[in-house]
């Protein structure tokens, strides 16, 4: 049994108060737009604090569900070129740092992308 006051999303993001709100409004945004009922009553269990993010991740469902729009966002980034990729990474970099900012907290201090860093970044 967990505590009454236990977060699982806060757990999953070590506490991180940034990322576990963005974690908390991809969740509820994946409910309000699935088909599926069986996701929608699964991730509301996690944000009620009944189960944890892992075992979230672990339901037959929610992979089928992941897969989905995993699916559709790989078609979308593979259509980008490199240089678009990296951009839009660095993009999402200085968001989160803005918002980091100004909420009092460290930047990420990741390093900028560049074309080929890393898989995602791949030259085609």
């Amino acid at each position: 049994m967990m505590p009454e006051d236990w977060d699982p999303i806060a757990a999953f993001t070590r506490g991180d108060p940034l990322r576990a709100e963005a974690l908390r409004a991809n969740l509820t945004r994946i409910a309000e737009q699935t088909d599926q009922p069986e996701v929608r009553r699964l991730v509301q269990e996690v944000l009620d604090g009944r189960r944890t993010v892992r075992e979230l991740v672990r339901e037959p469902a929610m992979v089928a569900e992941l897969d989905r729009g995993m699916d559709a966002f790989a078609r979308q980034w593979s259509d980008l070129s490199p240089e678009q990729r990296a951009a839009l990474v660095n993009q999402g970099i200085a968001e989160e740092d803005q918002r980091r900012l100004a909420a009092g907290l460290p930047p990420t201090r990741e390093p900028e992308a560049r074309p080929g860093d890393n898989p995602l970044l791949r030259e085609d």
